[in-house]
């Protein structure tokens, strides 16, 4: 979901002159409705993320001091980061109710492939 957002607010910067609250507004107004009415009950979350993502990215720059290019490399470390974050707790301070529900996951996943 961030990608897409970060793809799109490079798009409302580079060709819409995005720098501007009057481009800005329906910008974030036209991806929330696509993104919310091409929702997949199966991914909610990455289209809901991806919808509230567009607006952090385009004003997040503002709140920030930098430009739209370079605070969304910034924002796609800091939920890299989390992930990763994430992870490492889950791993070091619950290891064992995380293990069997990531291998459940895991198991589950692949079974569906086939």
């Amino acid at each position: 979901g961030t990608l897409f957002a970060a793809a799109f607010s490079l798009l409302v910067a580079d060709f819409l002159h995005g720098h501007s609250d009057y481009v800005k507004i329906p910008a974030i107004a036209i991806w929330t409705f696509l993104v919310l009415y091409m929702k997949n009950p199966e991914h909610s979350y990455a289209y809901t993320y991806s919808a509230t993502s567009v607006g952090s990215m385009l004003y997040g720059s503002v709140f920030n001091d930098s430009t739209i290019l370079e605070y969304i490399p910034k924002r796609i470390q800091l939920i890299f980061v989390g992930v990763i974050l994430f992870v490492l707790i889950e791993l070091l301070l619950f290891p064992r109710s995380s293990r069997k529900r990531i291998e459940k996951e895991f198991i589950e996943f692949f079974e569906v492939l086939h």
